[in-house]
């Protein structure tokens, strides 16, 4: 080998090294100016939620066989620890009563722009045709704020978006009258149902689909909407021949906006032919086991901060964190109750506080991912919420035992007093005399 070939060689080696470092910084550069910072609370860490639309919704039909409560996300939001949310509930504030929502956005919504932008994360419209009833101003600044500040949007029935949110979609709605639903649209063979079309995405990966089982795949009504081009398409929603886009995402400015082309709550009803039950378009889904957990991860995703895939453990934390505020609830109203007898319940408040100072630890471990030792401590906490339940409820019986005796005392009372009244003047006839006949009778 000569000396000319060797060095060439040596030249060549070093042009391949520099074209190689050259690549992986173009790459590394090209990550970072794209990659998204995570929109949250710097302080708690939890992405700061305003919640637009329905968020308790119950109603009885008249059949009494068929009383059920219509489910929203929202009871599974406010307790999430990584979230903070901030009810806007439009629902009912209509007619002649929107006055009063429009003094409702002024108290509760942010007061300016900077304001919107420093306090809030993430847009969530429940049902695409609440935001038609923000305020202008508030419309505009979330537009501006996903576009320049990095916030996010997530919405649930597109079809009712309008002016400016609606250039931010990833998706375009065609209107109905392009497309015809079947005639038997309350037939169960004709529900649209939804296929998971990327399995490998973040948001879709924290879940497990295959419990999505029929019939909490089903939709009874959808809006038929097609991507954008550069938006994914995690899943789709097929009714006979029509498939439209139903899960769909993209960046957009600095933020992000994902939507679901229906509602997930309760929608429009419509009847079943195949069961006699009346059905809303996400009824279905809303029975799903991880309806909820569905929702948090919409709303981690569009705020860009990274799901865990710990998909089970948070689950079971999240069932177990549910329990301890409904049994608190029930805790606290007993309390209350028995307080206005005059029961020192003093101590039992004490405990109370000291297993909540406890809830928050377990839930600071949450918020830092330790989710084996959170779902540890929340159980403890529940089964202490448990006890503490059953001390109240002993403590009612002792404050309500002389009010008890009480009762029986007048009850009896009141019974002797009756029964010697009627003795007296009824069947002793005591003062009761034989007059004589005053008139000859023929």
């Amino acid at each position: 080998m000569s000396p000319t070939t060797g060095v060439e060689q040596h030249l060549l080696r070093v042009r391949l090294a520099l074209l190689v470092w050259l690549l992986v910084w173009a790459g590394c550069t090209h990550s970072m100016c794209t990659a998204r910072e995570p929109r949250q609370d710097p302080v708690t860490g939890k992405v700061r939620v305003m919640y637009v639309g329905r968020a308790i919704i119950s109603g009885f039909y008249s059949q009494p066989e068929m009383p059920w409560a219509f489910k929203t996300p929202y009871p599974s939001l406010i307790v999430e620890p990584l979230l903070n949310v901030l009810l806007i509930d439009p629902v009912h504030y209509s007619g002649p009563m929107l006055d009063g929502w429009e003094r409702m956005q002024r108290m509760i919504m942010p007061r300016s722009y900077k304001a919107m932008t420093s306090e809030l994360d993430v847009a969530l419209f429940v049902g695409g045709y609440w935001q038609s009833l923000l305020l202008p101003q508030y419309r505009s600044w979330l537009r501006d704020g996903i576009l320049e500040e990095g916030m996010g949007l997530s919405c649930t029935g597109v079809g009712g978006i309008g002016e400016p949110i609606t250039d931010l979609l990833p998706v375009h709605v065609i209107p109905r009258k392009s497309w015809e639903m079947p005639a038997a649209r309350g037939s169960l063979k004709w529900f649209s149902h939804i296929e998971i079309m990327d399995h490998n995405h973040e948001l879709i990966k924290s879940l497990p689909w295959e419990t999505l089982t029929p019939p909490m795949n089903r939709f009874l009504g959808f809006d038929y909407a097609k991507a954008r081009p550069g938006a994914d398409t995690l899943a789709v929603i097929k009714q006979g021949d029509i498939v439209g886009d139903f899960f769909v995402t993209w960046d957009i400015g600095t933020g992000r906006v994902f939507t679901i082309a229906a509602e997930w709550d309760a929608g429009h009803g419509g009847w079943s032919t195949d069961t006699g039950n009346i059905f809303t378009d996400g009824w279905f889904f809303s029975n799903w086991e991880y309806y909820g957990d569905f929702a948090i991860n919409v709303l981690l995703y569009t705020a860009g901060v990274k799901i865990p895939q710990e998909h089970e453990l948070r689950h079971l934390y999240r069932m177990r964190n549910e329990d301890y505020w409904r049994e608190r609830y029930l805790l606290m109203d007993t309390i209350n109750f028995v307080e206005k007898f005059g029961v020192n319940s003093f101590s039992l408040l004490v405990q109370a506080k000291e297993n909540d100072d406890r809830r928050k630890q377990a839930e600071s471990l949450y918020i830092d991912q330790d989710f084996d030792q959170a779902l540890s401590w929340i159980d403890e906490v529940v089964e202490e919420n448990y006890r503490l339940g059953e001390k109240a409820v002993r403590l009612k019986a002792q404050g309500l035992m002389w009010v008890w005796i009480i009762e029986y005392l007048t009850v009896a009372g009141t019974s002797l007093l009756t029964g010697a009244i009627i003795w007296t003047l009824m069947v002793k006839r005591r003062f009761y005399h034989e007059v004589g006949v005053t008139r000859k009778i023929f």
